[in-house]
């Protein structure tokens, strides 16, 4: 579940001794940093949300892969088959995680607005996955939530335009330093 992955995030931050820290989540990892601010706030000082939504309705129809989804699903499998070592096939692997995927990830309007850690949500203008209105709704409910949409980008905009995608990513985790000008 997406709240044992949240859990195994925290696990390893307490081994690690870190004791808060900044979360960029994409997909399946922008549910888990959603999951984080709402579980662990103490744990977490800022959420960089992209490509995730809080619940059915924010996905789309999947029927049929788009050649982006499917070249990136095509890259896992081939990367998943070198590098895994567990002895778990990748097609046992997808089909375990599909269930997760296909199903509400269990976050209320009111979790929302009860994360505290400032947070972009962000996604592409044409997403194959997520439905953008969701995002822009959950940029009203959370906060201190800001809005990016990357434009002629899909759930791949960190390879579709890396430029506008970095430079977003690094001026939100950027530290607030004050102006010496205003004070």
């Amino acid at each position: 579940t997406y709240d044992q992955m949240a859990a195994d995030v925290v696990a390893v931050l307490d081994k690690l001794a870190i004791k808060r820290a900044s979360v960029v989540g994409w997909s399946d990892g922008g549910e888990i940093a959603l999951k984080l601010g709402i579980a662990f706030a103490d744990r977490v000082e800022r959420l960089f949300v992209f490509g995730a939504n809080y619940d059915a309705n924010g996905s789309k129809s999947r029927t049929t892969p788009s050649t982006t989804f499917a070249a990136y699903s095509a890259k896992c499998r081939s990367d998943y088959e070198r590098l895994a070592k567990s002895g778990v096939s990748y097609n046992a692997l997808v089909d375990a995680l599909r269930p997760l995927w296909r199903s509400p990830t269990g976050i209320t309007k009111d979790q929302l607005r009860a994360i505290k850690a400032p947070v972009m949500m962000a996604d592409g203008d044409h997403d194959e996955v997520i439905v953008l209105d969701q995002i822009e709704e959950m940029s009203k409910l959370i906060p201190n939530a800001k809005l990016k949409v990357f434009q002629d980008a899909s759930h791949f905009a960190l390879w579709q335009d890396p430029d506008d995608f970095n430079a977003a990513l690094v001026e939100f985790l950027a530290p607030d330093v004050p102006d010496p000008l205003r004070e």
